[in-house]
């Protein structure tokens, strides 16, 4: 199934994303502490608290630096595992150990030094799966590079494939887009 979708990020760590399915706008809101969502398909219009494992997601997504960024500052750990191979390219695998304990595996391209992959323990419905995200596509906007492919799944199966067509830098953002709305 194919849906259009608009993210906004805004410092610091505040996340908006809006898509359309089936004629139905569905929201997600991270406001740097909080989650919340209005989904139609869920029955109502009214606002809801995202269950904590989403939200953790969203605060993950949020951070529009990246998670190796600064990474003491945010309290992770990095673990250099080495170079791999990936595909035929060679690459440097990181290990991140979040400050919560949850752990990610980055897979970087050595020559290009952009994240081609990353994998990683996490949960959806309360099981514990091994998700993986592949990047690629990537193209220079005002001189940062941007993946314009994503693909996310569990690991060894078909994955949500992600196709960006604009990133827009530095265009004023209200707070106003982060506020949950009141019944």
């Amino acid at each position: 199934m194919e849906f259009p979708f608009t993210t906004v990020l805004k410092r610091p760590k505040m996340l908006r994303i809006e898509s359309t399915i089936q004629g139905q706008k569905m929201i997600q809101v991270f406001d740097g502490e909080n989650g919340w969502m209005i989904n139609p398909m869920m029955g109502t219009l009214e606002p809801q608290d995202m269950d904590p494992e989403t939200v953790k997601q969203l605060r993950s997504q949020a951070d529009m630096d990246g998670e190796l960024y600064n990474y003491k500052e945010k309290g992770h750990e990095v673990e250099y595992m080495g170079i791999d191979e990936m595909e035929g390219t060679e690459v440097h695998k990181i290990k991140l150990t979040r400050k919560d304990g949850d752990v990610t595996i980055y897979y970087i391209d050595a020559d290009a030094y952009v994240v081609l992959k990353a994998t990683g323990k996490r949960k959806v419905q309360g099981v514990e799966v091994e998700g993986e995200s592949t990047f690629g596509n990537y193209k220079m906007v005002e001189g940062i590079v941007f993946p314009f492919s994503i693909t996310s799944g569990v690991a060894g199966q078909p994955g949500a494939q992600v196709v960006i067509d604009t990133v827009i830098l530095d265009k004023p953002v209200t707070d106003s887009l982060f506020i949950r709305p009141q019944k």
